[in-house]
This record gives C-alpha cells, structure tokens and sequence, in this order.
C-alpha cells in the first residue's frame, strides 16, 4: 500500500496471484520435506536438519496465508466503501481544507467547534493547513 493508501484493484489481484502462488510452492515443498523425513533420505543433510526446513516451510506458508487474508479483509473493506460512496486521500483532506475554509473565511464564530473539529481531523490525516 503506497502513502495515500488508495486501493488499486490491479495492484491488489497481482499481489495475491503472486501470493497464491509462492503458497503452491510452499506446499510442494512442505511435501517433499515429509517424503524425505519419511524416507529417510535428506540429501546431505542431518535428519535434525530436514525437520528444521520442514517446520520453517510451514511456518512461512502460514506467513503468506495470513498476509493473503489481511489483503483481502482489506480489500473487501476498500471495496465496500467505493460501493457506499466513500473516497479517501487526496479527496477528503482537500474537501476538508476547503470546508474549513470556507467556515473561517465567514468569520463567524458560530461555526468555532466545528472548525476545531475540522481541524484535528486534518492534523490526524497528518496534512498541513
């Protein structure tokens, strides 16, 4: 996710599909772990050794299949606030900005809170006035 944080659909099927598929060649390797321990063969290694690739290959695949999840949780939430009408940087900051503006250009205190509130919210989306 870059810095402004907008959702790229292809960005979001490119690094799944690349996900998807280190996770295939985990599991093969997770495989022949198994089948080499099973066996009894370890290609030049100790029997601790090939126990040691079997539980690391493991312990990656979950990595990749939690880093999966997160992308697509993400994306279902991203998703839906499109469909709801919601946008994100740059868009809410700029309307932000102007709204404060316009409020403070009045010069009517009525609008105070309002303002204030405006502008913690610009200073929690960390954007200069």
């Amino acid at each position: 996710m870059n810095e402004e944080n907008n959702y790229n659909p292809a960005i979001h099927t490119f690094a799944t599909d690349k996900i998807q598929a280190k996770l295939v060649n985990l599991m093969f390797s997770i495989e022949d772990a198994k089948k080499a321990l099973k066996r009894g063969i370890y290609g030049g290694i100790t029997k601790q050794e090939q126990e040691l690739i079997l539980r690391n290959e493991q312990r990656e695949k979950e990595i990749y299949e939690y880093i999966l999840d997160a992308l697509d949780q993400y994306a279902d939430v991203e998703l839906q606030l499109a469909r709801d009408g919601y946008v994100w940087p740059p868009k809410i900051p700029a309307l932000l900005k102007e709204i404060k503006n316009l409020l403070t250009d009045e010069g009517l205190n009525k609008h105070q809170k309002l303002v204030d509130k405006i502008t913690i919210a610009i200073e929690q989306l960390n954007i200069a006035d």
